[in-house]
């Protein structure tokens, strides 16, 4: 590889958010994906989304279909319909990276040092080489990082993130057909899962909105308390931005996924609303559109910024009350879901 490469839009990050937004770069603009792993191997939070987005996603991977969400709160079990499907995220991630290549998007793998928006250059580090990238557009499609943009200090501080931890373990589920959550008095301000996986495997895993660690013991006491002992295949994770970034766009630099907030903070789904605003990343950047002004004004940047107020009231005011608010939300949330018959 030469130590100067130039393209047109350069995406760093190769995983679902990055993937997604290569492909459609690719149809309009020279195309390069960069990320420091190979596309597939590394597994990331969850493995849940809407049914209805997997089929636009139409993708030939194994899945398992699932009818309902089941949650047990402090012991009290409810239900509601709710269509989604469970997938390995390695599966999701490299079949989406098959597809960014196949529209065109060239690939490298290397690690992101720098870049200079003086310059429209970005460096990346190639075993013992640095290799600089000449660009017109940058987007950081790699995870949460709100400082890969000028953003005001004082907005910065007020980021907040939670984490999760996720195994995929060998076993069949105790839960068929059914997306499991679980609040317990050890992590009252979080949850856990348990999800049905293809091959007689199980996705299981804990979120927590109280800061950017999960502790291991939560996991194992959700694997004991819920009879789980299958041999671990692959452990993964990562932290979850609590609010969406209100600055995305910087000059020619710009965040996407994750790196931009897009994550419903009441229960960390963020594949659904990355991939329903990804088709507008893509046309505004082609087309140099106000990316911020879009974003705040867009309907997922509203749902996800109500979700993010309400969750930091609850955790603020049950703070006050020496009480935490969380579970006593999703069982409100459940039962209205079970009246309406949502889906």
């Amino acid at each position: 590889m030469r130590n100067r490469l130039k393209t047109d839009c350069l995406v760093i990050g190769a995983s679902y958010a990055g993937s997604i937004l290569a492909a459609k770069l690719a149809k309009n603009a020279e195309t390069l994906l960069i990320d420091k792993s190979q596309p597939g191997q590394l597994m990331n939070c969850g493995g849940g989304l809407p049914e209805k987005t997997f089929k636009k996603l139409e993708l030939d991977i194994p899945f398992v279909r699932t009818d309902k969400i089941t949650m047990n709160i402090k012991g009290l079990v409810r239900s509601f319909p709710a269509k989604y499907v469970v997938i390995d995220r390695r599966d999701l991630n490299l079949a989406l990276y098959e597809k960014a290549v196949a529209a065109g998007a060239k690939f490298a793998k290397m690690s992101y040092i720098e870049h200079s928006s003086e310059t429209n250059v970005a460096k990346f580090a190639l075993k013992t080489e640095t290799v600089e990238v000449e660009y017109k557009k940058l987007i950081f499609a790699d995870g949460f990082h709100p400082s890969r943009i000028r953003i005001p200090q004082r907005v910065t501080k007020r980021l907040k993130c939670g984490a999760a931890k996720v195994l995929i373990i060998e076993g069949e589920t105790p839960y068929p057909d059914t997306l499991y959550f679980k609040i317990t008095k050890d992590n009252p301000t979080g949850y856990s899962w348990v999800f049905p996986m293809p091959e007689k495997r199980l996705n299981i895993g804990v979120g927590g909105f109280h800061s950017g660690t999960v502790p291991e013991s939560l996991i194992d006491n959700l694997k004991e308390s819920e009879n789980l002992k299958g041999k671990t295949i692959i452990r993964g994770g990562g932290v979850l931005p609590l609010s969406p970034i209100k600055k995305v766009q910087d000059h020619d630099t710009y965040l996407f996924g994750n790196a931009a907030g897009m994550v419903y903070a009441l229960n960390g789904e963020g594949l659904k609303h990355i991939f329903d605003i990804s088709e507008k990343w893509a046309t505004s950047i082609i087309a140099d559109d106000n990316l911020n002004f879009k974003w705040k004004f867009s309907s997922t940047y509203f749902k996800l910024n109500f979700a993010s107020m309400g969750l930091k009231g609850m955790l603020s005011f049950g703070k006050l009350l020496n009480r935490p608010l969380y579970p006593l939300a999703c069982r409100a949330a459940a039962k209205s879901r079970n009246i309406i018959h949502m889906d």
